[in-house]
């Protein structure tokens, strides 16, 4: 096996962007962070993972060789945005309570993983498993702001020789699951003397 476990973990994270959807000198600064940041990476196991047991139950690891899982966890995630340079003025336009990714390999072929004996040349018995677990995502804007993002047209690339297209000789089984609780957004009016829009 190439790897037995790999963890870390980052207490905070903060990223700062301008605007995509607005001029290059806009003097609003959007601000994300990202709290307690783990992520691990090692072999499973039945008794241990049940993500594993759910999708390959308690079969012998000799049948199916090393089975990897990776684990991405956060405890919260929100990006503020400023009015301007000179503003003090924050709004929170996203909020998201925990993010949880969860993901298991089994018999990948040489040579990211060791695939096993008994299943060397059969494609369709590899397996990847990714469980995407969001919980509380909540989204705030004005809709003057929101119709700028959505009226944004990239500018048009020139044009390039097309590429030959590619044969994959490996495409691994997927099953992909995901979870949303608490969805709330809330939709601010230019005009002061109108009411927010809150779904929820």
């Amino acid at each position: 096996d190439f790897m037995k476990s790999c963890k870390f973990h980052v207490k905070n994270v903060m990223v700062q962007f301008r605007p995509w959807y607005e001029e290059v000198d806009s003097e609003q600064l959007y601000t994300a962070y990202a709290k307690d940041l783990k992520f691990s990476l090692g072999l499973s196991d039945s008794s241990s993972n049940e993500l594993h047991l759910k999708h390959l139950g308690r079969t012998p690891r000799d049948e199916l060789g090393p089975i990897h899982s990776m684990l991405l966890s956060i405890r919260e995630i929100t990006v503020q945005r400023n009015e301007g340079a000179d503003s003090q003025t924050f709004l929170r336009v996203i909020s998201i309570g925990r993010v949880g990714v969860e993901c298991l390999a089994s018999q990948w072929p040489d040579p990211i993983l060791s695939s096993s004996r008994t299943t060397q040349g059969e494609p369709n018995d590899s397996l990847l498993v990714v469980d995407l677990d969001i919980s509380a995502p909540q989204f705030c804007e004005r809709l003057d702001v929101l119709a700028s993002m959505l009226n944004y047209r990239r500018p048009k690339r020139t044009s390039t020789p097309a590429t030959p297209r590619r044969v994959l000789n490996f495409v691994p089984r997927l099953v992909f699951g995901l979870s949303v609780r608490d969805i709330a957004a809330c939709l601010i009016p230019v005009d002061k003397t109108s009411s927010s829009i809150i779904v929820s």
